[in-house]
């Protein structure tokens, strides 16, 4: 097991994830320390003690920075075993289930980092094979594999005839999102 290919695959933890979300997209703010920002509340969550609601972005701040609520926790990081904040664990469980991937799938967060990203590569290229290349460099390190491309490029001619091309690419930035590859280190 000395060699890289015997290295055991292993998912992201929450924070990392968001992280890595805010980074690809071009919306993570690089700012260190100062104060914390307030956890995005939804209107689904309540109780007693409920916080004004930060930004869902969290200003595109780290999520070392981001305020800890215990009644409040952001779904995002429970789905990928954020440790309860009620008592200290010495080694953090790592779990596989559907509701990560419905999380990636229908998180507001989510959906709003893969727009911004989607903006950011209709600017920066016109061809969609140059798009598709730099969506994969940033995302993955690498540039697609043919069969990606060819996959890819049918599903936006398919839907381009319907919706505008930003709304394509935001699709194609949130399938990255949900990737296997991008959750998970090899």
């Amino acid at each position: 097991n000395k060699l890289l290919h015997h290295v055991p695959v292993r998912r992201l933890e929450a924070e990392a994830i968001r992280d890595s979300i805010l980074a690809v997209s071009g919306s993570l703010n690089p700012k260190m320390f100062g104060p914390s920002v307030p956890p995005y509340v939804s209107t689904y969550q309540d109780g007693r003690g409920k916080p004004k609601p930060g930004p869902l972005d969290g200003e595109g701040r780290r999520s070392i920075y981001i305020q800890v609520r215990r009644n409040f926790l952001p779904a995002f990081y429970l789905a990928f075993d954020y440790p309860l904040p009620i008592s200290s664990i010495g080694a953090r469980g790592t779990s596989t289930v559907p509701a990560q991937a419905l999380l990636m799938m229908n998180n507001e967060f989510v959906s709003e980092q893969a727009a911004n990203w989607a903006a950011k590569v209709v600017e920066a290229a016109a061809d969609p094979r140059d798009r598709l290349a730099l969506m994969y460099r940033r995302a993955f390190a690498r540039i697609p594999t043919q069969p990606e491309v060819d996959q890819i490029l049918n599903f936006i001619a398919e839907q381009a005839q319907r919706r505008a091309d930003v709304e394509v690419w935001a699709d194609v930035a949130h399938v990255l999102f949900n990737s296997a590859e991008f959750l998970y280190l090899r």
